[in-house]
Formats: C-alpha cells, structure tokens, sequence
C-alpha cells in the first residue's frame, strides 16, 4: 500500500468497529460510513478523506475506502492520494495522483502517474508541453506479478485568446509503453486531438496510430465531429464518423458514422428530428465489409418513424437482409408497432467497399 500521511483506520482482515453516527469529522478531514441499519451482517463501506492547503503553492487530498461484505471483517482496501503544485501566479505546476489496493485474499495493485507542465512564457497561462509518467504493479495471492509504464510527452498550439491552459486548438502526444515491466519498449502511440469552439459551432478530431517496438505500425483510429446550434437555441444539429484499422495493413476493419438534426419550438417542444447512422465491419480484411446496419429515423413532435437495416454476409449461409420498421403514434418516445422481414441479398461493391487509408504517422503532425 501507498505511504501516506494520514493513519488509515484498517487492514485487510481486521475486524470493523462502527462507532458513532454515520457521518463523523476528525481534526484536518473526515470519515464517514454507511449501514444497513436493520441488519448489520449487510456490506458496509467506510470512507475516510482529508484535504489539506499545506502552503499557496501546494494541496493534497487522501482518501481511504474500506470495504466489509458482512459487516464485520474488512475485505477490502483502497487508498489514494493526490498533490498539485502551484507557482506563484497561480498556475498549476504539476500533479501527482497514486492509489494501491489490497483485500484480504492477499491480492494487490498500485498505480500511479505524475504531470509536469511547462508554460509559453513567465505570464501565460498557455501550456507549451507536459509529461505524463504512469506506473502499474499488480501481486495475486498465488505470486503472480505484472508492472506496466508509460511516458506520454504532449506540446499544445493555441490561437487567439485562449480562456485557460486546457482552451487549446492542438495538442499531440506521445506515448511511449513497457507493458511488461523488463524495460523495454514495446509499443509506441501518436496521437493529434483537433478543436474548433466557437459559439455556435464545435468540431473535434483525434487520430492515434501505434507501432511496435520494430516500428510496424499495428493501429490507426480517427474520430471527427461536429455540433451546431441556433443563434436562439431552438435547433441543434450533430454528426460523427468513426474508422479503425486494427492491423496496421492499410484497410479499414470497422467506421460508423451518424449524424442528427432536433429543432424546437420556443417552449422547447420538439417540432422535428431527423436521425441517420451507419456501421460497416470487416471481418477477414479484404476491403469488403462482412455486415452493415443502417438507421434512418424521422419525427415531428407528434409521432415517429425508425427503419433499420441489417445486412450480413457470415460466409456459412447465403447474405441476408433484414428490415425492420417501427412506429411511435402518439410521439411519447416509445415505439408502438415494430415488424420486420429478412431475405437473401447480394449487395454490390460499392456498397459493402469499407476504405483504405485511416491515419499514419504523417497524419499526428500539428500544423
């Protein structure tokens, strides 16, 4: 378990000793529990938390969780804490967060992972990098062992008036990863998260691609959306798309994309929706997708219409495609009838064709 600096109140396999109300301070924090309070042979929780302002510059907080199944031996135990540092203007320096658990059953972990920031200059509050470390152990009761690190590096691009460090438009990582602990380097991950905010208007992008400690690249992921909304509020608009490429190869293995659009009257009824998604999979990468849904939904307030279609080539038995319709009648949110059909259908290749390219290194560059 983690050193801490306050004195926890149990061990594993100690007996639970309830005293008092349930809700009890001490000097510089508090604990409290919770029972069942017609039968004490019930689970119980007991928690303990302290935060503390040691000087301008620093604060920390503990906490202690403490879990009984029957209400008399502590089976469970969890501890955390966390400390930020401040400079003298205020702005947050660095964090350090560590927790441990152990139970009774002679299993236990520890985790922990540190933050330092840099700044663009003595007076900003714009971050120009950080460094994140994140450590892992875990001991099983039969003397297994597992550790896991990671150091992820991250420099951020801001334009015009930033509201805060985290009100930036670009930030990229770099994570590095020893998943086993005997101090190499097993995989490498680079990543690019994109944000335009506005009033009305927000879109995000974040692509990530990983390599192996060969340098083969083993994992692409790219997700972009966007939101839209009236000067008044009376309409809202949303889309998102979706790609992985799970193998590194070059061909998509699953995208989905979805997109809606609800507009309101001045009472915040609905008047109209309009919802559309699509999901493709690639089972055996060829380039083909293997199963498609698609949805296609529509109401106006007063009632609702939702067609879904489902069409799966499982290699075992001819492509099937399955429709299903539903209808809300009184437009309460629940649909009333719902009747489907399934038949066999070859779709053409410019329907099941689910892409090439997700992202590569080159696609993690800021601009």
């Amino acid at each position: 378990m983690l050193t801490t600096i306050n004195t926890p109140l149990y061990s594993p396999g100690d007996t639970l000793v309830l005293t008092g109300s349930n809700s009890s301070s001490s000097s510089g924090g508090y604990y409290y529990y919770y029972e069942r309070e017609d039968d004490l042979s019930d689970s119980v929780t007991v928690t303990q938390y302290y935060n503390y302002s040691t000087s301008f510059n620093t604060e920390y907080n503990e906490y202690f969780d403490y879990y009984s199944e029957d209400g008399v031996t502590v089976n469970y135990v969890s501890i955390g804490r966390n400390d930020y540092n401040f400079d003298s203007a205020g702005r947050q320096t660095s964090s350090s967060h560590e927790n441990s658990w152990a139970d009774d059953d002679g299993n236990s972990a520890y985790y922990a992972y540190d933050t330092t920031y840099t700044f663009v200059n003595s007076t900003s509050y714009e971050w120009d990098s950080s460094t994140t470390i994140s450590t892992s152990d875990y001991v099983s009761s039969s003397g297994y062992t597992s550790s896991y690190t990671s150091t992820t590096t991250s420099e951020y691009s801001y334009s015009g008036q930033a509201n805060g460090s985290w009100d930036f438009d670009q930030m990229r990582d770099i994570t590095t990863t020893d998943n086993d602990g005997d101090g190499i380097i097993d995989e490498t991950q680079y990543s690019l998260y994109t944000r335009n905010d506005s009033s009305n208007n927000n879109s995000y992008s974040d692509v990530s691609v990983t390599y192996d400690e060969d340098g083969n690249h083993t994992y692409s992921n790219i997700n972009n959306s966007s939101s839209t909304y009236s000067s008044r509020g009376n309409s809202q608009s949303w889309s998102y798309v979706s790609s992985s490429d799970y193998d590194g190869d070059g061909i998509i293995n699953y995208t989905s994309s979805s997109s809606y659009v609800y507009t309101y009257d001045n009472d915040w009824n609905m008047t109209s929706k309009s919802y559309n998604s699509l999901s493709k999979s690639d089972w055996d990468g060829d380039g083909s997708a293997n199963s498609i849904y698609m949805v296609k939904e529509i109401g106006n307030g007063s009632a609702a219409k939702k067609v879904e279609y489902e069409w799966v080539d499982d290699y075992n038995s001819p492509a099937t495609l399955t429709i299903t319709k539903s209808f809300d009648y009184d437009g309460d949110g629940t649909y009333d009838s719902t009747s489907g059909r399934t038949m066999g259908y070859t779709a053409s290749a410019s329907y099941t064709n689910i892409g090439g390219h997700v992202a590569t290194y080159d696609d993690t560059i800021m601009a």
